[in-house]
Order: C-alpha cells, then structure tokens, then sequence
C-alpha cells in the first residue's frame, strides 16, 4: 500500500509531497499536474522491473527517446537530477523469482531515488539516465502513527500492518561515496550489522539496486520490489472489457479493463 508520494524536479513537480490511505482523489484544474503524480506512482513501479532507461520509456510524454522530459524545467534552464520518494506498507511474506518463500524485517518503508542526466558523447544523438542515490529505510511502529495520516485503527490496522524487527541504524540500501568519490549504493543485509555490505557503482548501473533483488537473500528489499511492481494505472476501455475471453485466459484484469 502507498501511502506518501514525494517528488523535486519530475516534469512540472517541485517540492511535492502527497499522503495516500485507501483512496484517495485527485481533483484540479487542467495541467496543474495530476497526471504527473501517477506519472510519478508509474516511474517507480517501471523502476522495480526494468532498467531506467526502458522505465523513462515507459512514461506517457517521453517523446523520441528524449528523457530530459523527465526533468523539471521553466523553459530557459532544466533541473540536473530529479528525486522521488515512496512510503508503502509492505507484505511481510514474498516470493522470489525462483519460488522460494522470504519474510521481511520491516512492512513499513521508505524508498529514495534520485536521477540524473548525462549528455550523449561526441558523436553521439542520446543521453542516458544515472542513478545517483538510492535507500530503503525503515518506519519503526514508534514513528508509524505520525506517518500514517488516515483515519485507522492502530488495533485493528497499524498493529498488524507495521511491524519491525531491524535493529540496525542503517536501512536496507543505503548510498556512500566510493574512495574515487563517485556514488556507491550499498545493501545491507536483514540480520542488521553483521557482515559487509554489497556495493555496487552508481553512475553505471543501468537500473536500480532495488530492481535486482530477485531472491529471498535479500527479503526486505524483495518485498518491497514485489510492492512496487503491483503499482499499475487502470485506463479502463470499454470495449475491452466487454470483449470475450477464452475459458483458460489469464483471470486477472489487464490495464485496459481486459
């Protein structure tokens, strides 16, 4: 469950924040950028699956490949690097990608990532997207009242939902300087302290750290990997869903209402 959006320099948003609860509206006037929230929701969810070029892809406006469409501008000069961030409340059981079962030590976190632009080469027609920090911390239950700001029950809802078991400082990924001082994301195991980080470089990763946690080694990050990758927008079309479907057909609903 999302509940809180944040995003700096993402097409026309600057300094926003929104909170979510189990539905939330959206209302306003024409191209003050409602569209750009989901836009936003839509980025994160490509980011879990797909390398960061396909995500920006991916996003309705991001025209002949030109992903500087993604960066916050006023017409004379455009942002260097946009920052998004999720709150969600996770499941605490996931499955991998090779079917074995993983439970996390948190179900309340918080996402960040941040993304910048690096022009083409000589020669060359298209820039790329660079990851330039990523983290996933936790939301201890201490804290999780003041972060969920929907009416709920903390009997019936926040007790269940929010539980945590990390004892660390540090979150699950978090992002340090490497000794050449470019970025490096590190993840870090569940357990807590104990044994050395991952580390990975960040300028020339093609994707998220977050999107390659694919196995139960990792549980926190992988369930919220699985959280983010169920984050769809529904353009129900009519006539999809009063087409017919095959007794055998996939039972779920396509994006089109299928």
């Amino acid at each position: 469950m999302l509940t809180r959006l944040e995003a700096d320099g993402f097409k026309n948003l600057l300094s926003l924040s929104v909170e979510f609860g189990p539905l939330t509206c959206l209302a306003g006037p024409n191209a003050v950028g409602k569209s750009n929230v989901f836009d936003a929701i839509h980025f994160l969810s490509l980011l879990a699956d797909t390398t960061l070029m396909d995500a920006a892809l991916g996003i309705r406006g991001t025209q002949l490949a030109d992903v500087r469409d993604l960066f916050w501008t006023d017409g004379s000069t455009r942002a260097e690097s946009f920052q998004l961030a999720a709150e969600m409340i996770v499941d605490e059981d996931a499955i991998d990608d090779f079917g074995r079962p993983a439970k996390a030590s948190s179900t309340f976190l918080r996402y960040e990532v941040e993304i910048g632009y690096e022009p083409p080469g000589v020669g060359g027609t298209l820039g790329r997207l660079v990851l330039r920090r990523e983290a996933l911390n936790f939301i201890t239950e201490k804290h999780a009242a003041a972060q969920l700001r929907f009416p709920h029950s903390a009997k019936e809802f926040r007790k269940h939902a929010v539980n945590n078991r990390r004892r660390a400082e540090h979150g699950y990924i978090s992002t340090d300087l490497a000794p050449d001082g470019q970025p490096e994301i590190l993840v870090h195991q569940d357990g807590g302290s104990r044994g050395n980080p991952q580390r990975a470089p960040a300028v020339t990763a093609p994707r998220t750290v977050l999107s390659t946690s694919n196995t139960s080694s990792t549980p926190t990050v992988l369930a919220a990997r699985r959280e983010m990758q169920k984050w769809r927008i529904l353009a129900l079309e009519p006539t999809a869903m009063r087409s017919a479907d095959s007794f055998q057909a996939d039972p779920h609903v396509t994006a089109n209402g299928d």
